[in-house]
This record gives C-alpha cells, sequence and structure tokens, in this order.
C-alpha cells in the first residue's frame, strides 16, 4: 500500500530576481504548480546574495550588475504569471 501526502507545501526558500529571467521563474513554477496543484509557494527577493564576481557572472554583464530594475522586473513576474500584461509592454 501507497501513501501519497496530500498537505506538505513544496517551493522556494526566496528567488532573488535580479539573478534570474522572470519568464524563467514563472515556467519554473507553473510546471511545479501544475505538478502540485494549490500547494507550491514562491519566495521573490532582491538581495544579490552572493560576492561582487559571483553576482557579475549570474547578471552577464557590469551594466546588469549596476541597473535597479527589480520593480520592472517584479512587474513582468506578475504579468507573466497572470498572463496580463500593460498596453505598453513589448510583448503584448
Amino acid at each position: 500500500m501507497q501513501l501519497h501526502t496530500k498537505n506538505i507545501r513544496v517551493g522556494s526558500g526566496g528567488i532573488m530576481l535580479p539573478n534570474h529571467s522572470p519568464f524563467k521563474v514563472v515556467e519554473n513554477f507553473t510546471l511545479l504548480e501544475a505538478l502540485h496543484p494549490g500547494r507550491i509557494d514562491l519566495g521573490i527577493g532582491r538581495a544579490s546574495g552572493t560576492d561582487g564576481w559571483t553576482a557579475w557572472a549570474l547578471q552577464r554583464s557590469r551594466e546588469a550588475l549596476a541597473a535597479n530594475d527589480f520593480p520592472e522586473q517584479l512587474e513582468h513576474l506578475l504579468s507573466f504569471f497572470s498572463r496580463d500584461f500593460p498596453r505598453t509592454h513589448p510583448l503584448v
């Protein structure tokens, strides 16, 4: 007899959004939600969480490292999840 859990939550402790594409975050967590409906938690943060060299390697450019675009990244993330972009968004 196999037992299956029904209540255990699955998710992340915190995804540092400056280190990941909003689209990739949504893609991964949408897949998890499809596998475990109603049991997925997504934590989002903005700190680099690392030393300067590693932060630069994750960003792929010095310009991106200096950018303060967290509000825009968060807006993109929420728009991807809701599939509702502002009319001025390039993906519309």
